[in-house]
């Protein structure tokens, strides 16, 4: 699913408030706000207030810094502060990221609570945008669904269960707010530069197993076969912020994950290649190797990577269909488009490079390369799917011919999951609503490439 065009530009007369700084997906909604030219708030603490400031004026935006917390009362703000900002908010984005080293349960349980009450108070609140978890799952195992909550589930850590009871808060919640819920899965680093505000989770685990000769030692605690849920963190800040101005979006919780996780063993496997090491012959059972981890030699040390194996032998399948239902892509065809293609492709046919030739052809003018516009609808669909060596299948039948000039909007949908592929299809009409393709089909494979 992404945003429509049209939304930018009312995005310049919302007003938005956003907490969890200095987390990096606040610091990436800053840098959102600044693009847009928006106004708002950022709450920070006191002891990161000045950090914030300067996250601001590098950003060159017009936010302000609101002083205070949002386990306090009121956010910790003064009366006046607190009317200010509920007389003007229209976007709320509460980034208070769930952490066992950074978020107490008093943050997540009365966080959200004080949050939900001054959106309430927002008398022109367009949308509340909600960062929860996907592990609210617990230690559910198989498929798990975006609408699915409370399944009777147990917790594996207290992170876990309040982020649990917070989402649960948020909706119920919903029936009388515009929310939206995001579920990432562990956050790694940045797709492009590989930059992360923090160390935690699977991250303790692969710099320990890399860096440390007492870690070298354990095998990889159960098959391997699990999948690694981690997500990069520029694509769920990406996300969040198109999500947010979808209106198809209201009302609904995602999952901001990889539909097609690797493996843990796959995982490991890269990471030994890029390190120099050797992944053990043998594997060791996940509660054999917290057992280790236990020892009195390691105990001390290890609490954060003992934390992090209860992810690594998971067999949790994170669904994302709502996430990934629906894709919106635009392109044009200017005068050049066609001369590119017929290089490319050595397609020279004088219909889509000569106008006169075209037209006595009863064409109107130059028409694009049919195959050209095909290329465009995968293209859409790759945008959110990713790796191109996925593609299983591609069907569609030419409707209409694309014109100099034209602009082509792609918009699709996951018509179907199955255990090893996904199904998009895919419409494309021209700027007068005309279909240039019908019955565009593009099937992915689920599995990895080997």
């Amino acid at each position: 699913m992404s945003a429509n065009a049209s939304t930018d530009s009312s995005s310049r007369d919302s007003v938005y408030l956003i907490t969890g700084f200095p987390g990096d997906l606040a610091k990436r909604a800053i840098a959102k706000v600044a693009a847009r030219g928006a106004r708002g708030f950022v709450l920070a603490s006191a002891a990161v207030s000045k950090d914030a400031q300067r996250s601001i004026a590098r950003a060159k935006t017009q936010l302000e810094v609101l002083s205070g917390q949002v386990e306090d009362m009121h956010l910790g703000l003064s009366g006046p502060e607190y009317e200010r900002v509920c007389d003007r908010i229209t976007d709320i984005f509460h980034l208070v990221a769930p952490s066992y080293l950074t978020t107490s349960r008093r943050a997540q349980d009365d966080g959200t609570r004080n949050i939900l009450e001054l959106a309430k108070e927002c008398v022109q609140l367009q949308r509340f945008n909600y960062l929860s978890s996907c592990f609210v799952s617990g230690d559910r195992v198989g498929v798990i669904a975006e609408d699915e909550l409370d399944r009777r589930q147990g917790f594996r850590n207290s992170i876990e269960e309040a982020a649990f009871a917070s989402e649960q808060q948020v909706d119920r919640a919903s029936a009388a707010l515009p929310i939206s819920i995001y579920r990432p899965s562990s956050l790694v680093g940045d797709s492009k530069t590989g930059e992360i505000d923090r160390f935690e989770g699977p991250y303790y685990l692969a710099l320990q197993w890399v860096s440390s000769p007492i870690m070298l030692a354990l095998p990889l605690p159960g098959d391997g076969t699990a999948p690694l849920n981690v997500v990069p963190v520029d694509f769920v800040a990406e996300a969040i912020w198109a999500l947010s101005t979808d209106p198809r979006a209201l009302g609904r919780t995602f999952h901001l994950v990889d539909p097609n996780p690797m493996s843990t063993r796959r995982i490991c496997e890269l990471m030994a290649e890029k390190a120099n090491r050797r992944i053990p012959g043998f594997s060791l059972s996940a509660k054999a190797a917290e057992v280790v981890l236990r020892l009195p030699i390691l105990e001390k040390l290890a609490r954060p990577e003992r934390t992090a194996l209860n992810y690594l032998n998971h067999l949790a399948f994170y669904n994302s269909r709502n996430t990934l239902d629906r894709f919106t892509q635009t392109r044009e065809c200017d005068r050049y488009r066609p001369i590119y293609y017929a290089a490319a492709s050595g397609d020279f046919n004088p219909i889509h490079i000569d106008h006169e030739a075209a037209a006595a052809a009863g064409l109107g003018g130059a028409i694009l390369h049919g195959m050209c516009t095909v290329a465009w609808a995968v293209e859409s669909a790759l945008s959110y799917f990713g790796d191109p060596a996925r593609i299983k299948r591609v069907k569609v039948r030419f409707s209409r011919p694309v014109m100099i000039g034209d602009v082509i909007t792609f918009e699709g949908r996951v018509a179907q999951i199955s255990a090893d592929s996904l199904v998009a299809e895919i419409t494309a009409k021209n700027q007068r609503g005309e279909e240039v393709l019908k019955g565009a089909v593009v099937e992915f494979s689920i599995h990895e490439n080997p």
